[in-house]
């Protein structure tokens, strides 16, 4: 009985010890790393969640104001109906299965004049000789002529690979008998030219941890038709989209608490957020709103000494140019305006120029940082010195791909030593996703005229940049005529930033919800009428203005729902809140 005591006194005391071991070592909000309670990312907060819990109601059969949910809160095609352009999922899909490219266009294989095979004729099958083999379009269908070579036949006829038996025929499995011959010849050799930069691996395998080697030049290759400057592959990196090179970038230059980054107000939450998360400052510029979101020299000296007076060192300064989320585009001049920033405080510039292929407005274009900053150092050296980092993605443009989550980072000024810490970096995630690079490839080297795939190509990609161009006006001036609603107009990128009237009785309520008045707005957006867009509070705002952003990207029918929608939502909340 005693030894039974002093055996349940043993278990106990155990069970105590590990216990106590194990809550020293539990997660908590509290035992976490601050940074990241405190880090804030609108695009996913909790007008998206409010958003899910309606879908729940209308998927139960609720009775709800609206009928479906209008997604306008993120910069993401595919999510809104824009259908995938056939090239690129071609090549693709055939990167995936190689076994839809490993024929020819005639299916033939190694087959050749004068190889030995079955043919099928009348349902069955006799002994042959090939021929002849034909490339021409005509015998596309039938393109074996063979000679029939049993006791009781002779004679020749054109023959379907498919009735024919041969060794030296491509296998036959489900996706070589349904495919073969309906790729086109360009899709198939150019998944063979990335299939064999993986080394023969295939999709499957980790790629060198930069990314692939061939993927890298044609980038390089891209920059230099687009700038006129050549550009150097082993100064690119693939990514995992654009946003890891972004985050990379910012946590190699945050060091120290009083370290921050000069960032546009507003801008992409991913600045901001990033900041917090590696222990940095947000140093805010301000883009004015009723000069087109435009910036001057005055406001960068302005917010560069407000950042010295507090003890803050500036690190670098973002661009992102086409504007997320005003949609504004940069001319020439003001490009040169931020590089000659740059050189006289002698800080980098990280570039985000994921819109590059999304300008809409007449007389706007786009010009990237690295051509403006070659053509300065070409006129004067002491431009020689100016970093650049320029960050671009499948995930925007006409290619909209943002599952398939490619992205690259060309590195202009950077020191060699300085690039081994990045590939260094890069290391620790062995690799970017195999599919996201070619995508990467491919959004950079289309197919040109003469190409089987090009008429197709040309017919999707202009639909698509006419269709978001034509919704770009269509939302500018749709927001326009809503009342206590103004917005600038949308000439490039995926967004307006709509400026919003909010009664003063609304934004108390707000405060006492412990919410921002915009995000009130918007959450009551949702829950009223099914829009969902993203609170202005999460990019910054002036103080005593209200903002959200909406994205141009919904079907043109289901925009202009959405636009009578938010009028009669806005005359509501002005009415009820007034």
């Amino acid at each position: 009985m005693a030894q039974t005591q002093d055996g349940d006194h043993a278990r106990k005391f155990k069970r105590g010890c590990t216990s106590s071991l194990h809550q020293e070592h539990h997660i908590s909000i509290n035992e976490m790393r601050q940074e990241l309670v405190e880090m804030k990312y609108a695009v996913r907060g909790s007008v998206i969640a409010k958003a899910d819990e309606m879908k729940k109601k209308l998927a139960a059969g609720e009775k709800l104001p609206f009928k479906e949910i209008i997604p306008c809160n993120i910069g993401n095609p595919h999510a809104v109906r824009q259908k995938p352009i056939t090239f690129y999922r071609n090549v693709l899909a055939c990167c995936a299965c190689p076994a839809l490219c490993e024929a020819s266009s005639s299916g033939v294989g190694n087959l050749k004049e004068g190889s030995k095979v079955q043919a099928k004729s009348e349902g069955e099958w006799y002994p042959a000789k090939v021929l002849a083999i034909s490339a021409s379009k005509k015998r596309a269908k039938a393109p074996v002529k063979v000679h029939y070579t049993g006791f009781d036949a002779d004679y020749d006829e054109w023959k379907s690979v498919n009735d024919l038996k041969s060794k030296a025929l491509p296998q036959k499995n489900p996706a070589s008998s349904a495919m073969s011959g309906v790729m086109p010849e360009d899709v198939q050799t150019r998944a063979r030219e990335y299939l064999k930069a993986t080394g023969g691996n295939g999709i499957g395998a980790y790629t060198g941890s930069t990314g692939l080697k061939f993927v890298r030049e044609q980038i390089a290759a891209f920059i230099e038709q687009r700038d006129g400057f050549p550009a150097d592959p082993e100064t690119i990196e693939l990514h995992t989209g654009a946003s890891e090179g972004v985050k990379r970038v910012i946590q190699a230059l945050i060091g120290k608490n009083n370290d921050s980054l000069m960032i546009p107000k507003p801008q992409y939450p991913l600045y901001s957020a990033s900041l917090t998360m590696f222990g940095g400052s947000t140093q805010y510029y301000i883009c004015k709103e009723e000069f087109d979101w435009s910036v001057t020299p005055e406001e960068l000296e302005r917010s560069y000494n407000e950042a010295k007076d507090g003890k803050r060192d500036v690190r670098a300064i973002a661009v992102i140019n086409p504007g997320n989320p005003t949609g504004s585009v940069l001319s020439l001049d003001d490009v040169k305006m931020f590089i000659t920033f740059a050189r006289d405080k002698d800080i980098p510039i990280l570039a985000d120029e994921v819109y590059q292929a999304n300008v809409y407005a007449e007389g706007k274009e786009f010009h990237s940082f690295k051509k403006a900053l070659r053509m300065l150092q070409k006129e004067d050296s002491s431009y020689s010195d100016v970093q650049l980092m320029s960050f671009h993605s499948t995930s925007k443009g006409i290619i909209g791909e943002c599952g398939l989550r490619g992205g690259y980072t060309e590195f202009i000024g950077i020191p060699d030593d300085v690039m081994s810490i990045f590939v260094k970096v890069a290391s620790t995630s062995l690799s970017s996703n195999t599919l996201g690079q070619i995508c990467c490839g491919l959004m950079v080297t289309p197919p040109t005229k003469g190409q089987p795939s090009y008429k197709l190509f040309e017919k999707e990609t202009k639909a698509i940049f006419n269709g978001l161009k034509e919704r770009a006006r269509l939302l500018t001036e749709g927001l326009e005529a809503i009342p206590g609603i103004t917005s600038r107009e949308i000439q490039g990128a995926m967004y307006a930033f709509a400026k919003v009237e909010i009664p003063e009785r609304a934004v108390k309520h707000a405060v006492e919800q412990e919410l921002a008045a915009d995000e009130f707005w918007c959450l009551e957006l949702v829950e009223k009428a099914g829009i969902v867009c993203v609170p202005g509070s999460g990019f910054g705002q002036e103080p005593g203005t209200f903002h959200f952003r909406i994205t141009i990207l919904p079907p043109m029918k289901m925009l202009k729902e959405m636009i009578v929608l938010l009028k009669e939502f806005q005359t509501n909340f002005l009415s009820t809140w007034s």
